[in-house]
């Protein structure tokens, strides 16, 4: 619904929106973050759907293609799907922070068609806010409201989605430099 107005998501179509923004932003300085929020398949495709219409999933593999042509150096990306730490592996970089609802064998919950938001994005971004000045801490508490949640709906532990997070090298010594005195 809306796609007659508004552009589809299409593994193209998010290449191109994110040099776009690329095409904007400075290189050295500036932080690009991108949140994905759609169904996960356990093969790591990233479900693009419409009612009535056939597209391309988009793959992890295809999705660092994209990453890699950018050249802002320094970017978070929020993964909202079943199974989304398998793209882990194939997107993760130096100037990197991402953050996966699941783990690479896990479902993530809250997403079904009735839902305003995923679990997950709920706890990244209205259970407290983003906090790059203390990433470690800001996925814990995200890690921590998400199991708040599934043992209240009574998930058993083999069923929980396991939380992914990662901060590289260069991205770590960014945000630490970005921290101002009374914050470190």
């Amino acid at each position: 619904k809306g796609y007659e107005k508004w552009p589809l998501a299409t593994p193209e179509s998010i290449a191109q929106a994110m040099q776009a923004l690329d095409a904007r932003m400075d290189a050295d300085e500036d932080l690009l973050f991108v949140h994905l929020a759609s169904h996960g398949g356990r093969d790591g495709h990233f479900l693009l759907s419409q009612p009535g219409m056939s597209l391309p999933d988009l793959m992890p593999g295809d999705f660092a293609k994209a990453l890699d042509k950018l050249s802002v150096r320094k970017k978070v990306i929020v993964l909202s799907a079943c199974y989304s730490g398998q793209w882990l592996d194939a997107v993760k970089s130096g100037g990197l922070m991402m953050l996966m609802s699941a783990r690479h064998d896990r479902t993530s919950f809250g997403c079904g068609d009735d839902s305003e938001m995923t679990w997950f994005t709920k706890a990244v971004y209205q259970q407290g806010g983003i906090d790059l000045e203390h990433p470690d801490d800001w996925f814990a508490r995200i890690d921590k409201d998400i199991r708040s949640w599934e043992t209240e709906e009574g998930f058993e532990e083999e069923n929980w989605s396991h939380p992914q997070f990662y901060v590289g090298a260069a991205m770590r010594d960014w945000l630490a430099g970005k921290r101002t005195p009374a914050s470190r």
